[in-house]
């Protein structure tokens, strides 16, 4: 397993070292004189890391399982489409609107009072989209906010369900092979994860919905 080839390594490392340090402190013979014996080393494998427990979450499944997550992600990217649909429909239609009163203009089919108004008109119009290009920031950072508290939830989660089941930790691995690698499915505790915390979070819409 992994965790066998972290002490082999682990153990390989330590014995570089120490025959490193005890070249450096160990006096070369001179011709004739006996041999140099190195000291003894002992090894003391970390049994720590020998009893270590790890589990596996494919974060994949979970995103797309998790109700939360999916939840908060839909009505975010539904509010920035809608968003982005009302902002494109502000820009046309104030251009389509300045071409027209160029072309009218051009024929001389307002009067100075009417073309001062127009232009007016149009302007106002401008500062109204500049101002909602920079509702879009407040959006996405509105989106940011709401995506943090899903993330909180799922440390604080995976830090009870680790010490409740004994995990030393709980590693990520993703369908495309980002994460963690060779991982042994029989340690995967994906499925068992997502259940808990959507049974968690019925619960607590439960809690928070009105009563009839």
């Amino acid at each position: 397993m992994m965790i066998n080839a972290v002490l082999a390594v682990a153990v390989a490392v330590l014995y570089f070292l120490h025959f490193s340090d005890s070249e450096k402190n160990t006096a070369v013979p001179q011709s004739g004189s006996a041999k140099a014996v190195l000291p003894k080393m002992e090894i003391k494998q970390d049994t720590n890391l020998a009893c270590a427990v790890i589990g596996f979450v494919n974060i994949d499944t979970l995103f797309e399982k998790y109700t939360f997550f999916k939840k908060v992600k839909d009505k975010n990217e539904a509010s920035v489409e809608n968003f982005k649909k009302e902002y494109k429909k502000m820009v046309e239609t104030l251009q389509k609107d300045y071409n027209n009163y160029v072309e009218k203009a051009g024929r001389n089919e307002y009067t100075l009072a009417q073309a001062e108004q127009m232009e007016q008109d149009l302007m106002n119009r401008r500062t109204s989209i500049a101002v909602k290009e920079k509702d879009l920031g407040k959006l996405e950072d509105n989106a940011s906010g709401e995506i943090a508290k899903v993330q909180q939830t799922l440390h604080d989660f995976f830090e009870r369900f680790g010490r409740e089941k004994g995990y030393s930790c709980v590693l990520t691995y993703t369908n495309t092979g980002e994460g963690a690698l060779g991982v042994d499915h029989s340690m995967d505790v994906t499925k068992e994860a997502i259940d808990i915390l959507n049974s968690q979070y019925a619960e607590s819409m439960k809690k928070t919905s009105p009563k009839k």
